[in-house]
């Protein structure tokens, strides 16, 4: 929200009470509404795994924000290392979920397969006795 509110208006520039500037502000204002992005989720019944993402990005946000304000983190770039790091295990979980399910209707194919050979065998054996 304060990347696109910037782009028209000057936050860098204007104070706000308790905040250095109105950039922070806008910023901490619009993380309180990025959990109720998930409420249309719940409404149109999404699959769970779509559930990660959002999650991950709203925990990272608020995690890395706060490790930053308060010192922990002193290095900016850490904040960076580790959302990179967080992405990269989310594509790697969903990955493993496409690359099961993309085998087990494999495997359930070549079961149906299978089974229709043994069926065609069968009927050709009693056919032609």
């Amino acid at each position: 929200m304060n990347n696109i509110l910037s782009l028209r208006y000057d936050l860098e520039g204007t104070a706000y009470a308790g905040f250095p500037n109105m950039n922070v502000a806008v910023f901490q204002y619009s993380l309180l509404v990025v959990p109720f992005t998930l409420i249309p989720a719940v409404y149109l019944r999404a699959y769970w795994v779509s559930y990660i993402v959002p999650i991950f990005v709203y925990i990272n946000i608020i995690g890395l924000y706060v490790a930053f304000h308060y010192g922990v983190l002193k290095n900016p770039d850490w904040i960076f290392y580790i959302s990179v790091t967080g992405i990269s295990l989310i594509i790697l979980i969903f990955y493993g979920f496409v690359r099961e399910y993309y085998f087990n209707l494999i495997e359930e194919e070549n079961g149906k397969n299978e089974i229709i050979e043994l069926y065609e065998k069968e009927f050709i054996d009693h056919g032609s006795k």
